[in-house]
């Protein structure tokens, strides 16, 4: 039996409506997540988080973040020694924001860690916030969880 070029064009035409239709289901069933649900706000108070990032250049260190036993250790420049600092950590995983975890916590010393739960495996970027005798910081810094 032979098919005619009329069936085979409709097999044809068939075939890729079918391929176009799996990749638009497939597409619908992607999880798209915002960076963040209040960028307008943040996009506003851009510069001020380029002021911040500028100041925490200017210190004689960088902050530090080690990873061991299941804690994210970070230590903040010698310049912070002794002095009270309100910190706000923000470990944020680009491809899951179910990953994320926050970190508020005020110390006395310049450095703290933040426990991080074993299904947090993957790339990461810390962003680190911090205030200090009224002067704000703000670095970040990739991080890979294994």
């Amino acid at each position: 039996m032979r098919i005619n070029w009329g069936h085979k064009i409709a097999s044809v035409y068939l075939l890729f409506v079918g391929g176009i239709l799996f990749l638009v289901f497939q597409s619908g069933r992607q999880r798209v997540d915002l960076v963040t649900k209040e960028y307008y706000e943040e996009e506003i108070a851009y510069q001020q988080r380029i002021d911040q990032s500028k100041r925490a250049e200017a210190l004689s260190q960088r902050v530090r973040a080690e990873l061991g036993g299941g804690d994210l250790s970070v230590t903040l420049s010698p310049e912070f020694e002794g002095r009270d600092a309100e910190i706000r950590a923000h470990l944020y995983c680009p491809s899951d924001e179910r990953k994320d975890l926050h970190l508020q916590t005020v110390t006395d010393n310049r450095s703290f860690q933040m426990r991080i739960p074993a299904d947090r495996k993957g790339m990461h970027v810390l962003k680190l916030s911090w205030a200090s005798e009224g002067v704000e910081y703000y670095e970040e810094q990739p991080v890979f969880i294994d």
